[in-house]
């Protein structure tokens, strides 16, 4: 089963998710970024739709892959009609 996490669910509602998630009903979550502050379990994997704003928070997507140091695995996704900017310019 898949369910979603957002910061705008009601409090009752993410504790739910999370139960699920926890008791083995649920095993996939779609969520924003709010994850990284609201699910303190074990995550092998995390699949990003969009590129990070900055590497910074692309390591800390990637450390919530392996927050318990199991180990895992951070998978990005982004449009091939992405180009390189030069912060400088």
């Amino acid at each position: 089963m898949v369910q979603l996490f957002h910061s705008l669910i009601k409090d009752a509602d993410q504790r739910a998710v999370l139960a699920a998630l926890e008791g083995g009903s649920v095993h996939y979550v779609v969520t924003t970024t709010c994850a990284n502050v609201g699910i303190d379990m074990r995550v092998t994997m995390v699949v990003c739709i969009d590129i990070p704003h900055s590497f910074e928070e692309m390591i800390q997507w990637a450390g919530q892959a392996s927050h318990d140091g199991s180990g895992g695995m951070l998978v990005i996704y982004g449009s091939k009609d992405l180009k390189r900017v030069n912060e400088e310019e």
